[in-house]
């Protein structure tokens, strides 16, 4: 059995699932207690899959796997090299088509008048808490974000100062950074990246380091 510290080549066979998702961890600087938590299991649970304790999870456990380790080929966990299984492929949520379409508008400056600064910053932390605790978050945030990306647009365009206005820029590029998680594995990787540029250019006009490190 592969020792704990060892860190063989993913792609060379036979490893099984649990190997490939232990060297795939290690590699991202993530502990099982971490890897765990974004999945909603255990630190043990992750330990019980890497060390053949429980059995390979089902497909949707894999994907969310992949997704949180940002594995773009599925056969890097499951080890079969003879098919690649590209994750931008696929139907897409149902809920894309209206995301993409909040993020390619450009609505004017006085179409609706944009909501106070507190009530974008509430709905926007409620939107964080789903995508963090909802075991479906991708159908959570793909419900607030159209509006979300809208009235954050509108912040930005009716800011009268040069302060609220790098505040509005830095809570649209903390919109757009929650966007990213949504748009990622759907079949549309030109939105994923229009997406993390216009979040960006967002945190570089706030002028705000955490935004920019964000």
């Amino acid at each position: 059995m592969m020792s704990e510290d060892a860190t063989p080549d993913p792609y060379a066979d036979p490893l099984v699932f649990g190997q490939r998702l232990q060297i795939l961890r290690t590699r991202k600087g993530m502990t099982r207690d971490q890897l765990g938590g974004l999945l909603g299991k255990s630190g043990s649970w992750v330990k019980g899959i890497e060390t053949g304790r429980l059995k390979t999870p089902k497909l949707e456990m894999i994907l969310r796997i992949a997704e949180v380790l940002r594995v773009r080929d599925l056969s890097d966990l499951t080890g079969d090299q003879s098919v690649y299984v590209d994750l931008f492929t696929g139907p897409g949520h149902p809920r894309l088509a209206a995301v993409k379409a909040a993020v390619d508008a450009f609505p004017l400056t006085m179409q609706r008048e944009a909501p106070p600064s507190a009530h974008l910053r509430a709905r926007l932390a409620r939107a964080w808490a789903a995508r963090h605790s909802a075991p479906n978050h991708r159908e959570a945030i793909g419900a607030l974000l159209p509006d979300l990306i809208r009235d954050a647009q509108f912040t930005v365009r009716q800011a009268d100062t040069a302060p609220t206005r790098r505040t509005a820029q830095a809570m649209l590029a903390e919109v757009y950074s929650l966007c990213q998680f949504f748009v990622a594995y759907q079949p549309d990787p030109a939105l994923l990246w229009r997406v993390a540029e216009r979040g960006l250019i967002a945190a570089q006009e706030s002028e705000d380091p955490h935004a920019i490190g964000v």
